[in-house]
This record gives structure tokens, sequence and C-alpha cells, in this order.
């Protein structure tokens, strides 16, 4: 009699946690909908990762088109300058 007790209340409290809308589906429940989340975070965060990674290759390339405009200038104004020392060279010279 007291062993049949036993195992009705043992029956009783595994039923609380095996039967359907149990503690562990419960717990798959909350655990689902927590991947869920993290799942949902993380396209949110790949998204903005995305946007980023856009925008510093904009800005690279157009600090690449600004390096070579001042390379250019660089360049040209190198050149006028060599010229420029030339012609002083050659009117001291005269």
């Amino acid at each position: 009699a007291e062993t049949d007790g036993f195992s009705n209340r043992l029956e009783n409290l595994m039923d609380q946690y095996v039967s359907s809308g149990g503690v562990f589906d419960k717990k798959v429940e909350i655990l689902t909908q927590q991947s869920s989340s993290i799942d949902d975070k993380i396209e949110q965060m790949n998204a903005r990762l995305t946007q980023i990674e856009k925008r510093y290759r904009d800005q690279f390339t157009r600090l690449d088109v600004l390096m070579s405009q001042f390379n250019t200038t660089s360049s040209y104004l190198s050149t006028q300058l060599e010229q420029l020392s030339n012609l002083n060279k050659q009117i001291a010279n005269n």
C-alpha cells in the first residue's frame, strides 16, 4: 500500500515533467524562443556589418582617388619647381 502511494506520487511527478505542456515542453519552448531571438540578432548584426563594410569600402575608394589626385598634383608641382629652378639658373648664367 505504501509502495503504491510512492509509485503514484512518482508517476504524478514524472507526468509534470514529461506530459504535453509539462516542464520539459515549456523549457523546450523557452529555449526555442531564445534561439530564434539569437538568430534574429545575428541576422541584424550581419546586416549592420554589411553596411559598415560598404561604408568603409566607399570611404577607402574615395581616399584612394584623393591620394591619386594628390600624387598627380605633387608630380606636377615638382616638375614646375624644377623648370623654375632651371629657368633661374639660365637667367643667372646670362
